[in-house]
């Protein structure tokens, strides 16, 4: 018996006590509360390099806050996993929408891409943009998806907002074997159309590393990651 299964029992107990249980709402019960132990520091996760799924979206996540970022839950638990605000001072004010991945192989997969790009899609107002919804009088400077550009008039985004991907890959490689494009050659191109932001997670990790040591500062931060299309390097 592993020292889990007494407190499964419990848990198995009582749930069965509900007058009928929902599977979904008693698993974000459970990773909420897991998530708050967490942050309690009355329970640990596993080593960065194997972390994924849930656990890797909390360390993903704190990470970021601890930069002292401003960071949101995602519209929904089946869509982006956070919306990062800028700091009212940032000279670049364009949110990031961020989805973490974890996967085996070295390379994040075009589904991930393409899950990245609704969530862009949908948030920065592009099929208003795209219908010619959002005119302007002129041609103007401004921000589409992070990327500095002279936006024409019948193609302004409301809510421009930057995409973002941290990748944990190959999970459970040690960081220091890892190589840092995390981009499959093939999908470099898409990447590059849509101003991504890549941020292999290990990179993430130096970048924090980088900011206790006073190495960079928050906001050079953020517009390093802003101005990077493909795979950041700090």
């Amino acid at each position: 018996m592993n020292k889990y299964e007494n407190l499964l029992s419990n848990f198995i107990s009582s749930v069965s006590a509900i007058n009928e249980p929902v599977f979904d709402e008693i698993l974000d019960t459970i990773e909420n509360e897991l998530k708050k132990l967490y942050i309690e520091g009355k329970i640990i996760l596993n080593d960065d390099y194997a972390l994924r799924h849930t656990g890797l979206e909390i360390r993903v996540e704190k990470v970021f806050k601890d930069m002292g970022f401003i960071v949101s839950p995602g519209r929904a638990k089946n869509l982006e996993d956070f919306i990062i605000e800028a700091q009212q001072h940032f000279s670049i004010q364009s949110p990031l929408v961020v989805e973490v991945k974890s996967g085996k192989h070295q390379y994040i997969s075009r589904d991930d891409l393409r899950q990245l790009d609704d969530w862009v899609f949908e948030l920065s107002g592009e099929e208003k943009a795209r219908k010619g919804d959002t005119f302007s009088d002129s041609f103007q400077a401004g921000w589409s998806y992070g990327k500095p550009v002279i936006i024409p008039k019948q193609y302004k985004h409301p809510t421009p907002h930057k995409g973002v991907m941290v990748y944990n890959g190959p999970v459970g490689t040690l960081f220091e074997d890892r190589n840092n494009n995390c981009i499959n050659p093939n999908d470099s191109e898409y990447v590059n159309k849509r101003f991504f932001c890549i941020i292999p997670f290990h990179i993430l990790v130096s970048c924090f590393e980088k900011l206790l040591a006073n190495e960079i500062e928050p906001e050079e931060l953020w517009e390093k990651i802003q101005r990077t299309t493909g795979v950041l390097e700090v």
